[in-house]
């Protein structure tokens, strides 16, 4: 009818999947009617990256009650059928609404390997809206433990990191 999206989408954790540690993705799909009338059906749809179990899907929370779909290589179709979401200029704070879900990486992804996960959110009948992309970095957890004759220990940490790092002896 007339309604627009400031969107965005958010991967836990970020940035790291640790193999050792993390056993799933958290994402969540957030957007907004920005537009100049109610939005009566938003879709949201999610293409799973290859990197990611299909089968492991599991749907989450949502501000609106929602029906999902998942096809064939892990198209993920969340629809919210007589939403009735007001424009933001009409009512700012019920102009917004989410959806979350987990699913877990593929068992057998090298280490450095990024995850990368794109959405788009139709309104109505209007041109879908693009998400940001959410990229995970696949790594292993590591540390340095050095026993010297002294029994002394060296600790680095956290590992991998951004730059700043941690020595404890």
């Amino acid at each position: 009818v007339g309604s627009y999206d400031p969107n965005d989408k958010v991967v836990s954790p970020a940035d790291f999947y640790h193999i050792e540690n993390d056993s799933v993705l958290f994402y969540t799909i957030r957007f907004q009617n920005t537009g100049t009338d109610t939005a009566f059906t938003v879709v949201v749809r999610d293409t799973l990256p290859v990197d990611l179990s299909a089968s492991s899907f599991a749907a989450g929370p949502s501000s609106h009650q929602y029906t999902y779909s998942l096809t064939g290589e892990g198209l993920l179709t969340f629809t919210f059928a007589n939403i009735l979401l007001p424009d933001s200029n009409t009512n700012e704070p019920e102009s917004h609404g989410f959806i979350a879900y987990k699913v877990r990486p593929k068992t057998d992804l090298a280490q450095g390997s990024t995850i990368k996960n794109t959405a788009h959110i139709y309104f109505d009948f209007n041109a879908p809206i693009t998400t940001n992309t959410v990229n995970t970095q696949v790594v292993l957890l590591s540390s340095i433990k050095q026993n010297n004759k002294n029994d002394g220990e060296l600790k680095v940490y956290p590992n991998p990191n951004n730059g700043t790092f941690n020595l404890e002896f």
